[in-house]
């Protein structure tokens, strides 16, 4: 509830406090920690953000199932960046490796939509991905439809900077995320990353609309570049 409040200092507060005993082999460890690490970002504490991360989240620190040391590193670090972070190469080669050896075959739309990030941010095979998820779809295995496909088109795109191929793509996507599952919270990422190609592109009447279907979460958009936007002259 905070979250969706964008009340993000309070939920940070209330996660530490809350997971101060919460034991670290519990099964949502990892993905707790993911929150408090998405807090920090939104409240600019950067530090923090990394700290939870490197102990708490990314493959080998780790105690959560492989979907969500998956799902949630691959966010992280993806939003990290959209927040302003510099690229840390390394991570996202680690998690590579970890995609690779984990999720080797497509076939669960949240997994595939953060399988298609790592894959965007690594120089991987996006392409051979969306082939596979559009012939599942025509066989009627995709409960999702194409909205995977969708998003992963979108992130490859915004990785090249192909910004025109982001937006549609994106744009396309977004009123089908709930279909991937997952929370508010996890299907923001597609929003945010419209919002950053919006940012770098100079179109900030459409960045402004975009922020405005989110009435609750307005104040609260961890993307480089939009806390000025956002701000009366």
């Amino acid at each position: 509830m905070l979250y969706e409040q964008g009340e993000d200092g309070a939920s940070l507060a209330f996660l530490e406090r809350w997971m101060s005993d919460y034991p670290r082999e519990g099964m949502m460890h990892c993905h707790l920690s993911w929150h408090v690490a998405m807090a920090a970002l939104a409240i600019g504490d950067y530090e923090r953000a990394w700290s939870v991360y490197q102990a708490q989240v990314h493959p080998g620190a780790s105690w959560g199932p492989p979907i969500n040391t998956l799902t949630d590193s691959a966010a992280f670090l993806w939003r990290a960046e959209l927040a302003g972070a510099p690229r840390r190469a390394d991570h996202w080669r680690e998690l590579g490796r970890y995609a690779d050896e984990r999720f080797a075959a497509p076939g669960l739309a949240f997994v595939d939509t953060h399988l298609a990030l790592t894959r965007a941010a690594t120089g991987g095979d996006v392409a051979g991905l969306v082939a596979v998820l559009r012939q599942r779809d025509a066989e009627g295995k995709s409960p999702a439809g194409g909205v995977v496909e969708h998003l992963a088109e979108g992130f490859a795109a915004f990785e090249r900077v192909d910004d025109e191929a982001a937006i549609t793509a994106l744009t396309a996507a977004l009123p089908q995320t709930v279909r991937i599952g997952g929370s508010r919270a996890q299907r923001d990422l597609a929003v945010n990353t419209l919002l950053a190609v919006y940012l770098r592109t100079g179109r900030h009447a459409d960045a402004r609309a975009l922020i405005a279907q989110r009435e609750d979460r307005q104040p609260a958009v961890p993307v480089a570049g939009w806390a000025a936007l956002a701000t009366p002259a």
